[in-house]
């Protein structure tokens, strides 16, 4: 009697093995149970029943023994810490990765592990000093995922291989559509003549023999996916597909070699080629709004470099070449890896291992891109170009409490519990009722439904649509992570705005006075200005541009205090610069503007008046905000609140002296009755986008990247926020619009069908064209919305 495999779900009719009153196939099978029971992992089987991976004999990983080769697969290291990418050819389904993003569960040592579905990859963040690489292996080996360390691997062609099969499978099935097309036009004209009833018989066994590579190679793939999903009790897309595909074939074979009449093999070929010729351009669709793009497409960000004649100046990440010198301030994101150059770097690699904690790099280390500059600005030798993959994975990073694509069942794959058992029923109906009306047409009516209801067009409307609009966004200066961040930002109801550097403008903009018993001399002034270099508050690009033409270092040491200011020693005297809380005895005032406070060794020297602009039209923001609450959050004095209460709506929140702290706690409060969207300037208010539902940074200059927010918008485009909010609004409408188009195309052809007005290879042209309808609604619905978002962007 065959049984199942309680873990990989394989039936066996030897004698297998019992333990713990289950069945396991294998002594593998039965390691891999104790050892998920072991780490109390027991709910992956009420989970996904029956899902493991059968382990493999254990492979030899001893090459792992040599540290240098280990070095080549590292993504990033600190001290002990460690990150790498190893491909996993096992990776197939939902339980796969909910097993291998529990191994941190499994084995102590392991901090963070992180499934790439589309491509098979596992991310890994270990610490070595309690685990190495080759023990993570043989772990992985036991669990029936041994990583692949092949060159192949290692170069990752796969795409490129797969692209090729499918064009050999494409070439292979229109060849076999074309010939027995040919050889079927003669029986569709003419059945009587002597030369044909002679030669027919040779005709069907040439169409047979043609037809035998286009359904066991060329179609394969559908009918592996659906005895896949069939062992795993789920109803896949492909089932109607490969039952579609077999039904013409068996049906064919008799009509040739029993009844001696017309069999569908050419109908059978061109269903195939238009089922492969669907598939490509599905992944052509799905590529097309992929997030591995170019990465100009999402940053504004660049880079300060040292050329030639010890000068400063930006290029963008993209241009970055191998031996430049880069310059980074405190706050500022390390784009590619290298090797410092100054005396010691202070770095946060949060971003990449979620520890905040200072790493200490000193002349001569390594540092790897991803790491946020701490305190003094580092100097960087480039030792790479650009690494885009892994800079996107790092802005892409699930840093919030939202939906990740893959723990979120694809809306194919929720469709397909529904729809599948439903049009197989319909097409057992549907063929139940031709077989009283005229039993002929049975295979030909039931073939046509399975193949024509399809719901690839469902599938992806809404991908399609909302892939479209972040392009979109990108061309006006919103940057926005992915569709789910989209998602986030449309759904919140209050509003929340940093004034400084949010609100005001920058960049020379600012009116600035100094406030003290006696003018700066020069030497204060280059002190102050080499102070300022090395922060990207908006204040301190004010200062830096007030005093221009002043000389300043760019050796200085600066230590940046969060939300109080700056600290330094130069020329053996202590400046500190930044708040009253800072500065000791000022005498505080309200002033007209933000004041920025001067102590040189303790003493008192005075303050710099900071008068602000508010950005042009800022009116136009809150009047265009509709019902939405407010609250501006400011770090300044309240010199400016009946400026503020004019131009916001009504019963707003306006708070003043607000440190980056209380910003954060004022944002916990409001998220228990709302959905909070931040506004802010990605330097002090990071906490607080990250606090938030969701948060968008508002890029002044183009040298910052933050990881911590959903979207970064360009300044210039604040005040215009409520027009490309609208324009987001209107998208999601058109996803359901686009949803709800592709569900009547879909009930039309199952009806033509149902009624026999489809022959199965119409309905194989029809599945890819539904596709294509929906991405041509998709396409031309959201350049209208943006071509009208664009006119409205210029008025």
């Amino acid at each position: 009697m065959s049984r199942v495999c309680h873990h990989c779900g394989k039936s066996n009719n030897n004698a297998g093995i019992t333990f713990d009153n289950l069945y396991f196939c294998c002594q593998g099978c039965k390691a891999v149970y104790r050892l998920i029971h072991k780490n109390e992992l027991g709910d992956f089987y009420d989970l996904y029943p029956n899902k493991g991976n059968i382990p493999s004999r254990a492979s030899n990983y001893a090459f792992l023994d040599d540290k240098i080769f280990c070095q080549k697969l590292e993504e990033f290291r600190a001290e002990d810490q460690v990150q790498i990418s190893l491909s996993v050819p096992g990776i197939h389904c939902s339980a796969c990765i909910w097993i291998l993003e529990n191994l941190p569960r499994i084995k102590s040592g392991i901090v963070r592990a992180e499934v790439q579905f589309s491509n098979r990859i596992l991310s890994l963040f270990f610490d070595e000093s309690k685990i190495d690489l080759k023990r993570i292996c043989l772990i992985l080996d036991q669990l029936g995922y041994p990583p692949d360390f092949s060159l192949s691997s290692q170069k990752n062609p796969q795409s490129h291989k797969k692209n090729r099969e499918l064009w050999i499978k494409i070439g292979l099935s229109g060849f076999a559509f074309g010939n027995t097309m040919f050889l079927s036009l003669a029986t569709y004209f003419e059945t009587d003549e002597t030369w044909l009833v002679e030669l027919r018989p040779w005709f069907d066994m040439l169409m047979f023999v043609m037809s035998l590579p286009v359904v066991f190679y060329a179609a394969k793939d559908y009918f592996i996916q659906s005895l896949k999903s069939i062992q795993n009790k789920f109803w896949s897309l492909d089932i109607p597909i490969a039952i579609g595909i077999s039904v013409l074939f068996l049906k064919s074979i008799h009509n040739a070699f029993v009844l001696h009449t017309l069999p569908y093999f050419d109908s059978l070929a061109g269903l195939v080629f238009f089922l492969l010729i669907g598939k490509y351009m599905q992944k052509r669709v799905y590529q097309s709004f992929s997030f591995e793009r170019d990465y100009r497409s999402f940053f504004p960000m660049a880079v300060s470099i040292i050329s030639s004649g010890n000068k400063e100046k930006s290029i963008p990440i993209n241009e970055i070449q191998k031996a430049d010198h880069i310059i980074l301030k405190p706050g500022e994101i390390i784009p590619v890896d290298g090797e410092v150059l100054n005396r010691s770097a202070i770095l946060d690699y949060s971003f990449v291992t979620g520890e905040s904690r200072e790493v200490i790099s000193k002349k001569g280390d390594k540092v790897f891109a991803g790491a946020k500059v701490l305190k003094r600005n580092t100097r960087v030798k480039a030792e790479k170009t650009l690494d885009q993959s892994y800079l996107v994975r790092l802005w892409n990073q699930k840093d919030k409490g939202g939906e990740s694509p893959k723990n979120t069942p694809s809306l194919a794959d929720r469709l397909s519990r529904i729809f599948t058992p439903v049009i197989l029923a319909v097409s057992l109906i549907a063929g139940g009722v031709w077989m009283l009306v005229d039993s002929s047409r049975v295979v030909e009516v039931v073939a046509a439904v399975l193949i024509v209801a399809c719901p690839c067009a469902l599938a992806l409307s809404g991908p399609f649509v909302l892939g479209n609009m972040l392009r979109y966004m990108g061309r006006i200066g919103c940057y926005i992570k992915n569709t789910g961040a989209l998602l986030r930002i449309v759904s919140t109801n209050h509003w929340v705005f940093d004034k400084t550097g949010t609100l005001t403008q920058t960049g020379g903009q600012e009116s600035i006075f100094f406030r003290g018993k006696k003018p700066l001399s020069e030497s204060e002034k280059q002190a102050i200005r080499s102070l300022v270099y090395s922060s990207n508050h908006p204040l301190s690009r004010a200062i830096f541009n007030h005093l221009r033409g002043i000389k300043w270092s760019r050796e200085v040491e600066t230590k940046q205090l969060t939300g109080k200011g700056l600290e330094a020693q130069i020329n053996g005297h202590l400046y500190r610069l930044g708040s009253a809380e800072l500065v000791k005895g000022c005498r505080e005032k309200d002033g007209f503007g933000s004041s920025v406070h001067l102590s040189v060794d303790e003493n008192y020297r005075g303050h710099f008046e900071i008068r602000h602009r508010f950005r042009k039209n800022i009116a136009q923001l809150f009047q265009n905000m509709g019902n939405r609450n407010v609250s501006i959050l400011s770090g300044d004095h309240p010199y400016e609140a009946s400026f503020l209460e004019k131009i916001t709506p009504q019963n707003s929140d306006l708070r003043f002296h607000q440190s980056p702290f209380e910003k954060i706690e004022h944002i916990k409060k409001l998220r228990k009755k709302n959905k909070v969207l931040m506004f802010g300037d990605g330097l002090n208010d990071a906490g607080a986008l990250k606090e938030s539902d969701s948060g968008i940074a508002i890029s002044n200059e183009s040298h910052l990247f933050t990881p911590a927010c959903d979207a970064i918008l360009t300044g210039k485009r604040l005040t215009q926020f409520p027009i490309i909010f609208h324009a987001l609004e209107k998208s999601i409408r058109l996803v359901r619009f686009s949803f709800v188009f592709s569900l009547v195309y879909n009930t039309i052809g199952i009806s033509i069908a149902c009624l026999g007005y489809l022959t199965p290879i119409i309905a194989a042209v029809l599945m890819p064209l539904s596709s294509i309808s929906v991405v041509l609604f998709a396409s031309l619905s959201t350049s209208v919305l943006y071509n009208g978002l664009l006119k409205k962007l210029k008025s």
